[in-house]
């Protein structure tokens, strides 16, 4: 009854269980056996459990008869209370074994004792621990269990509930592409939304009809949970959180403006909401919560730091009705967190910081401040909660955020992969190597945030070259002496150097609100990179002669991952003017024609050093486009170098490797472990929760 989510659920659901477990203890086996949750549910739905007493013969054909009745399908059919089944359970224990089995015992046998003793202990238990209490009562303990993977498709990033609790939401990986499944809690099969391509992570209304999601070329889009009405919400970071402020609109976070933003669910322009404030030293607010009917939202505003590092902040909350016209202010409720997912029976329920419990405290949103202190309401042991949804019938479901296990590799043009390093593994991204080929830099992911890490390729050694824990792509500037990157380390977003061998301060170079991607060419003179604020991205060039940055290629799609050919005249990048992401080929700075690089998709493109081909990732492939030396400039040849299982541009739309000097071999990220995302649910959960707070604090 729990797990198709019924309405009503009362004492005969306990002695079906109690049926389960008697059945178990007298067979060995529980009365339903699959290798997954799923598998035993759907025999539950459809198979009757073979019988006791055929497959221990020593057990009575009325005591098997007990057990049967208690695991009847329909709750009508069980026995109307625990008395009655132990009274039935004693009287069948009197009962000889049937005539057909007597020659094998005329008597009671150990085994039938034992076992009409152990079903007639836990019967008599269970109808004691049911007695009404005078002493206070029992705390409700929801029924959990895991699901790892979701069965049916790869999950993109972590599902979510209805608000009803009947249906499973998430975008996952169908046959036709990445699609948002939704699959009811009482059926088997999960439906793919036609129309969804792209899809990277969901959303439901309130009212349980409709759904947004993310997609993997930048827009915020939302169809009806049966497919219907498809509306463009507008362009998002692929990456965005999102809630339903009310049935009738979406709120977001906006990387580009670091702040929160609302659309309409019937379309038309994004409006900010939440302005970061650099007084605070505030570089992000994310994870936005509606509370109280929309009135309000609660969001988690990140301080010095930003980008895909553990997103710890303070909890605060503002007023919708103060963000009419123009961004609204908003107050700090000083409680460090990954971020708040309910607000129940006015307390607000959060994610602790060390991702290792779920935290209530009451909170009042008139009066914007929690009083008492936070007090655990789950504890995961091993930490990793991430990505929780609580549903208005009491369930609970959450993931174990599984962070990413890969390292550097330097990889040959058959694909074959040599560490960097030995041993070594974490988690990292957007390698660079030096013009000399003795040095990588790249961005690695610790505790401490995200900064640039250097790996010598002669002597074996490692140093962490920044410090701010928000250093994003890391690159070599023209000269090899400086480390080029993006931060928000002063609450804006602008691109820094800081020197290799030290002696010398972080400097700002270019203030840029959504920079990203810096890519340094061989003219030092000239910077390239890559910017998004509320709109699609595009590239541009700031140097040393300019004191604003200059666009180099805008447009009303994408374009980004810029890249200058080593003699500076030719500039390559991916966009999706075409529909889908192709990389592209113009002279630098212009005019001239833009030649097409890929067909059938291709992004990541890079320069070999003698400039005469543009390597490029597309479907899981490592790409060579061989380049014309002579006008007008074409592609004479495409190939596919080795089939490319390393890790892309996710989950920020980047260059996630580099091109040796030779020209013949990468270096990559190559994952070291691979392990499957787990999906806890815990049915009754708020019973339990309202249980616990109701006992007050341990």
């Amino acid at each position: 009854e729990q797990a198709a989510g019924a309405d009503r659920v009362d004492g005969r659901t306990d002695l079906y269980s109690l049926g389960a477990i008697c059945y178990e203890m007298l067979v060995g086996d529980p009365p339903h056996v699959a290798s997954t949750v799923q598998g035993v549910l759907a025999k539950v739905r459809a198979e009757q459990p073979t019988a006791v007493h055929l497959l221990r013969p020593s057990i009575s054909v009325a005591v098997s008869d007990v057990i049967a009745r208690a695991l009847a399908k329909q709750p009508g059919d069980r026995y109307a209370s625990a008395r009655a089944m132990r009274d039935a359970l004693v009287s069948a224990a009197s009962l000889p074994v049937s005539s057909s089995r007597a020659h094998e015992s005329s008597r009671a046998t150990p085994a039938r004792v034992v076992g009409a003793g152990l079903a007639l202990a836990a019967v008599a238990a269970s109808a004691w621990m049911m007695r009404p209490r005078e002493t206070s009562p029992v705390v409700p303990t929801a029924a959990r269990f895991a699901v790892a993977p979701i069965p049916d498709a790869a999950i993109g990033r972590a599902p979510t509930l209805s608000p009803d609790g009947a249906a499973l939401v998430y975008a996952g990986d169908a046959e036709s592409g990445r699609k948002v499944f939704v699959r009811r809690v009482s059926e088997l099969e999960a439906r793919a939304l036609d129309g969804t391509h792209g899809a990277l992570a969901a959303a439901v209304s309130p009212d349980g009809r409709r759904i947004a999601f993310t997609t993997n070329d930048d827009r915020l889009l939302r169809i009806g949970v049966d497919g219907s009405d498809m509306t463009d919400l507008g362009s998002v970071f692929r990456y965005t959180n999102t809630t339903w402020l009310n049935d009738s609109a979406v709120v977001f976070d906006s990387p580009g403006e670091r702040g929160l933003a609302l659309v309409s669910a019937a379309g038309g322009p994004a409006r900010v909401i939440t302005q970061i404030d650099t007084s605070r030293h505030d570089t992000a607010h994310l994870l936005p919560l509606s509370v109280s009917d929309g009135r309000f939202i609660v969001f988690t505003a990140l301080r010095d730091r930003s980008g895909p590092s553990v997103q710890v902040g303070e909890l605060c909350v503002m007023r919708m009705g103060d963000a009419e016209r123009a961004p609204a202010a908003y107050t700090s409720l000083h409680l460090i967190a990954r971020g708040a997912f309910a607000y129940v029976d006015g307390w607000l329920l959060y994610v602790r910081a060390d991702a290792r419990a779920l935290m209530a405290v009451r909170f009042d949103p008139e009066r914007a401040e929690v009083t008492g202190e936070p007090q655990p309401v789950l504890e995961q042991e091993g930490g990793g909660i991430d990505k929780v949804t609580l549903a208005r019938n009491g369930t609970l479901l959450y993931s174990r955020l599984v962070l990413p296990s890969n390292a550097p590799v330097i990889v040959d043009s058959a694909g074959t992969a040599t560490p960097v390093r030995a041993g070594l593994s974490g988690a990292f991204m957007n390698p660079r190597v030096s013009r000399d080929g003795r040095r990588i830099v790249v961005q690695r992911v610790t505790s401490q945030g995200s900064d640039a890490w250097m790996y010598d390729l002669v002597s074996g050694t490692e140093r962490r070259i920044t410090t701010v824990g928000s250093a994003l792509g890391p690159a070599f500037d023209a000269g090899d002496r400086d480390i080029v990157y993006v931060s928000s380390q002063d609450g804006r977003d602008a691109l820094w150097t800081t020197p290799i061998e030290g002696g010398g301060s972080p400097r700002r170079v270019v203030a840029s609100s959504g920079a990203f991607a810096a890519s340094p060419s061989h003219d030092p003179n000239v910077l390239l990179f890559q910017r998004r604020v509320n709109g699609p991205w595009s590239i541009w060039r700031a140097g040393a002669t300019e004191t604003m940055p200059v666009a180099v290629v805008q447009a009303a799609h994408d374009a980004f991952m810029p890249t200058l050919s080593p003699d500076g005249r030719w500039l390559a990048w991916a966009a999706s003017e075409s529909g889908r992401y192709e990389v592209y080929l113009r002279p630098f700075p212009g005019p001239g024609s833009t030649v097409q690089v890929s067909i059938d998709g291709g992004t990541e493109p890079a320069w070999s050093p003698d400039g005469r081909t543009i390597f490029y990732r597309a479907d899981r492939r490592m790409m060579a486009a061989t380049i014309s030396s002579t006008e007008p400039r074409e592609v004479t040849r495409r190939r596919a170098l080795f089939t490319d299982t390393f890790d892309g541009d996710m989950p920020m739309p980047h260059r996630n490797y580099d091109v040796m000097p030779d020209g013949r071999r990468f270096v990559m990220i190559a994952p070291t472990e691979s392990r499957a995302p787990e999906t806890i649910v815990a049915l009754n959960w708020l019973a339990e929760f309202r249980a616990k707070v109701a006992a007050g604090p341990r």
